[in-house]
């Protein structure tokens, strides 16, 4: 039952913090696929645009996966199994319904 309560945690934490990555444009690192390379910090010159969605990832894998396996079997034999599906859902609605305003 801890392993069920450890991925209700990660894919609940994983969702949530990933959302508010992509909402707030905070990501770990940037990739640059004009020069093929990934940059912390500034922009370099001439890179064009970056791709801010692997370093979305690795802030939430950051986040969740220690907090999931932090989850002790006590707590983590008392979420309901519907939990895994109905937090990402959630969060999947209010994405889609913020996002309508580029298809309305």
């Amino acid at each position: 039952m801890k392993s069920l309560g450890s991925a209700i945690v990660f894919s609940s934490l994983f969702v949530i913090v990933y959302t508010l990555c992509f909402y707030f444009n905070v990501a770990l690192f940037k990739y640059y696929p004009l020069i093929g390379e990934f940059h912390i910090d500034s922009q370099p010159k001439n890179a064009g645009p970056p791709i801010s969605w692997y370093g979305w990832i690795a802030i939430a894998l950051l986040v969740s996966l220690p907090a999931a396996l932090l989850v002790p079997k006590s707590l983590g034999g008392k979420f309901p199994p519907y939990l895994a599906w109905l937090v990402p859902g959630l969060v999947l609605l209010a994405v889609l319904v913020y996002e309508k305003r580029w298809f309305v």
